[in-house]
């Protein structure tokens, strides 16, 4: 998986032909649906990014990580078109004029922010002072973003918006052709260690992705060749049989596999069972990866490892907001709004520190795949001062960490991303002002839960921002 969920925004790339005698890199791409599409590009293949300065082109060998923006763009020129045009009313002569510039700059949001930096330099200081504080405005809000394409090198992050129109990824199942707007990121399949961003750069850490989030049900199918698909897939679709004939129940399918050199039954793991051998019920597995259908015959697999949703534990809040969120993305659906209450240990961010105890940082439900979720910040989170009232009535986000493995498709590396290796829970809405310390908060979540629970924290996962959690009973799983 990639290594760092690096977003921006607008999208595109360029292919050129590859000489015969080039090398192939193995890559991994995630598309806008949430599947990932494992396979090679020629490694002379050549990223085109437009530049303020002109047009350069990056050799895929050099390229960690590629993300593609979700703002075409003609959008982000459209902004950058509105900015200047506030620009003239910013240095008007009514100040009713300039106030009401600032407010329409502001309303921009994030994605405008490149083009309002520009304006902290102008040679007129009001346009530069009243920019400053928009931006500022933006940051206090958590909404800072960057509307361009991100390419990462060696050496350091290009920021630009990628130039052609799709690449076509060679498969074990075939030459797959990708649109741009069908790409979410693009990451090597063994690369190094992605450098840092620099530590001046206004853009990092970036917001989390803004597409829609990973369908509930992925599946990894590993080829007896040791060709990797990573899709989607019906629950039908993991029907089996056991060796009596019966029918087992796709809820609680975990994982089969079997020797790539055989061609008997699988050994087949189900939640809270034992392992037993079995057989899938239909000749071929449909799969839905990159964009696109497959028929893979049963005979040609080795290995199925999924996660379901739907392994929720009576009493637990967490996961009826997770079976909620389910929902409303195979509904088309916004994600339920709820918020709750997440520490951060070196900020005044927490409702019991934060200034006048008047705000508390909250956190919000990203994203779920499997029996793990993505609990983090949004566009509303502020980790330096808090951003709900403690007034408000919100779940405190409670986690028993347990040192779980790392579950398929987490990348434990990634800083603003990563593995908590905790469960998670939610306790029922408590007022922030009764949040009075830390150990308050974890007092409230021990009644509720007993003792081994704690409050979330900002950093738990690895650098902070995001991180990941099993949202499901874990029994005796873990340290």
């Amino acid at each position: 998986m990639p290594r760092r969920l690096a977003v921006a925004l607008a999208a595109v790339l360029a292919a050129l032909p590859a000489r015969a005698e080039d090398p192939a890199v193995e890559v991994l791409v995630e598309c806008v649906d949430g599947s990932l599409l494992a396979g090679s590009l020629p490694a002379n293949t050549e990223i085109a990014v437009a530049l303020p300065e002109g047009e350069t082109r990056i050799p895929l060998r050099d390229v960690l990580e590629m993300s593609v923006s979700g703002i075409r763009e003609q959008e982000a020129k459209a902004l950058e078109t509105e900015v200047k045009r506030l620009r003239d009313l910013l240095a008007a002569e009514d100040a009713a004029v300039r106030e009401a510039a600032s407010a329409a700059l502001e309303k921009l949001g994030g994605p405008a922010a490149p083009f309002i930096r520009l304006l902290e330099k102008d040679e007129d200081p009001e346009v530069a002072v009243r920019a400053r504080g928009a931006l500022e405005a933006l940051r206090t809000r958590g909404a800072l973003q960057d509307p361009r394409d991100m390419i990462v090198v060696r050496d350091k992050p290009v920021r630009g918006w990628l130039a052609t129109g799709e690449i076509e990824v060679r498969t074990g199942m075939g030459a797959v052709k990708l649109r741009c707007e069908e790409i979410r990121r693009l990451t090597r399949a063994e690369a190094p260690a992605a450098a840092p961003a620099a530590k001046d750069d206004p853009w990092w850490p970036p917001p989390l992705a803004m597409r829609v989030p990973a369908p509930p049900l992925l599946v990894t199918i590993t080829l007896t060749s040791g060709t990797r698909l990573v899709g989607v897939v019906a629950a039908s679709a993991l029907a089996m049989v056991d060796e009596t004939g019966a029918p087992v129940p796709a809820d609680n399918f975990l994982s089969a596999t079997r020797d790539p050199k055989a061609a008997g039954p699988f050994k087949l793991s189900r939640r809270n069972k034992g392992v037993v051998s079995a057989s899938f019920a239909a000749s071929e597995i449909a799969l839905e990866s990159g964009l696109r259908p497959w028929k893979i015959p049963v005979e040609t697999i080795a290995s199925v490892t999924a996660g379901s949703p739907r392994f929720g534990r009576a009493g637990n809040t967490f996961a009826d907001l997770v079976q909620d969120w389910i929902r409303a993305q195979q509904a088309g659906e916004p994600p339920p709004a709820q918020r709750f209450w997440a520490s951060i240990k070196n900020q005044p961010a927490n409702p019991w520190n934060s200034e006048g105890r008047k705000l508390g940082m909250t956190w919000t439900l990203a994203r779920v795949q499997g029996d793990v979720a993505l609990v983090g910040t949004d566009a509303k989170s502020n980790a330096y001062k808090g951003d709900t009232s403690t007034e408000m009535e919100l779940p405190i986000l409670a986690v028993r960490r347990r040192g779980l493995p790392v579950p398929e498709g987490v990348n434990p590396n990634d800083f603003y991303n990563g593995w908590s290796g905790a469960e998670i829970r939610m306790t029922k809405p408590v007022p922030g002002l009764e949040l009075k310390s830390l150990e308050a908060a974890n007092a409230i979540i021990r009644e509720e839960f007993g003792e081994g629970w704690e409050m979330a924290e900002f950093h738990m996962g690895n650098g902070g921002w995001h991180w990941w959690g099993a949202w499901t009973d874990q029994g005796d799983a873990g340290k």
